[in-house]
């Protein structure tokens, strides 16, 4: 699998980058999770540095389970964790319709501190999690014609 961030996908030794594809069924994310759990091990990052990139890992692939797999074991998941100078960086790509992120988040009202402005308690129950995970790191998404690639980056300290 390559192309779903930036740069070869040879680049760094093999621990530096997790690689999966999962079908698109709710046992997938307990077993992406296990498989991201052990590609943290070998980081050395504080307990609440590595609780926050949990989070941020678990929301993205439980969106595109969730949102992105309408024909469930016939989808796959595509997933990309890449560790890039400080950053850390991951792809979380779904073969399902894609979405408006707009019509899930309100316009910005007031200041919300690490939402981004957005205030949580005017979402809908869907878009919550994309608050949580702009709270924990960078969150963009592109959509390629079919699917939806969730773009994260978290800055290790």
């Amino acid at each position: 699998m390559s192309g779903l961030l930036s740069g070869p996908a040879g680049d760094g030794p093999a621990g530096d980058r997790l690689e999966m594809v999962l079908p698109g069924i709710v046992a997938s994310v307990p077993a992406a999770r296990g498989r991201f759990r052990e590609f943290l091990a070998a980081l050395e990052i504080g307990e609440e540095e590595r609780a926050e990139v949990l989070l941020l890992f678990g929301e993205a692939v439980t969106n595109a389970i969730q949102h992105g797999s309408p024909r469930g074991e016939n989808d796959r998941i595509r997933i990309e964790c890449r560790i890039e100078g400080s950053d850390l960086r991951i792809a979380v790509t779904d073969e399902g319709p894609g979405f408006e992120p707009g019509a899930l988040l309100p316009l910005p009202r007031g200041d919300a501190g690490a939402a981004g402005g957005l205030d949580p308690g005017t979402l809908t129950a869907s878009g919550r999690g994309i608050v949580i995970m702009q709270a924990c790191g960078r969150v963009g998404y592109e959509f390629p014609g079919r699917g939806t690639v969730c773009r994260l980056e978290y800055h290790l300290p």
